[in-house]
């Protein structure tokens, strides 16, 4: 499985906003019926430890809306008395195989937050390995315009521990994006690097596979972007 990842810093977020970026963001996505279910929030079963995948009309804005508030009390505990939004969609995957456990990929955001160290502003989406190239730059795109975060990286959770990724840093993938402003060295880079300007900033993308990506030139756009590379 794949993971989109990123994250900005000090931004205010109102509750309306954050739902028209997040309906934004869904429509921009590639349209894969074929894969997936439809997008819903989980709901905790009354009297249960379960929840149920509940569809959300994602054209209906107060309805995302209330689907926000309700998971934002939920993570909260209770009202939120400072800024900040939780959001959580999920879908299924589509199987072919009738007694197959179910699978389902998530889509979280951590939004307006201001002023406080944790938690940070953040996108987490799960998407399948399944997905080209193409689809994979569209479902980045769709991110980064909605949310313009400061970066986004598509990876693995074993890149991402092979790079010795800490935060604030990027996490860099198959493909990275960085927000224009950012310090990049490209004297840093081999020409099998790609660097592309959209969207108001720098789309990276390094050889390999987007699950098995090049680790020498993750470590190359690690060292453009200022950080430190383990066991160098």
């Amino acid at each position: 499985m794949l993971r989109l990842i990123g994250g900005w810093g000090n931004r205010p977020d109102a509750l309306r906003s954050c739902a028209e970026r997040l309906v934004r963001s869904v429509e921009s996505m590639p349209s894969q019926p074929d894969r997936y279910g439809s997008w819903g929030v989980w709901q905790p079963r009354p009297e249960t430890a379960y929840n149920d995948l509940v569809p959300l009309d994602l054209g209906n804005v107060e309805a995302v809306e209330g689907a926000i508030k309700a998971v934002t009390e939920r993570v909260n505990q209770g009202p939120m008395r400072t800024p900040g939004q939780h959001m959580q969609l999920a879908r299924e995957v589509v199987v072919e195989r009738a007694d197959a456990d179910p699978q389902y990929r998530e889509y979280t955001v951590r939004a307006g937050f201001v002023d406080t160290p944790q938690p940070l502003n953040h996108i987490l989406l799960q998407v399948d390995d399944t997905a080209d190239t193409a689809e994979l730059f569209r479902y980045m795109s769709a991110l980064v315009v909605a949310w313009q975060p400061d970066q986004l990286g598509l990876s693995t959770r074993a890149v991402q521990r092979a790079q010795g990724h800490r935060p604030p840093e990027a996490i860099v993938g198959f493909l990275t994006y960085v927000r224009a402003g950012t310090p990049l060295n490209r004297n840093a880079l081999s020409g099998q690097i790609d660097v592309a300007e959209a969207d108001g900033g720098l789309y990276v993308r390094v050889p390999g596979t987007p699950g098995d990506p090049s680790l020498d030139h993750v470590r190359q756009v690690r060292e453009a972007l200022g950080y430190s590379n383990p066991h160098t």
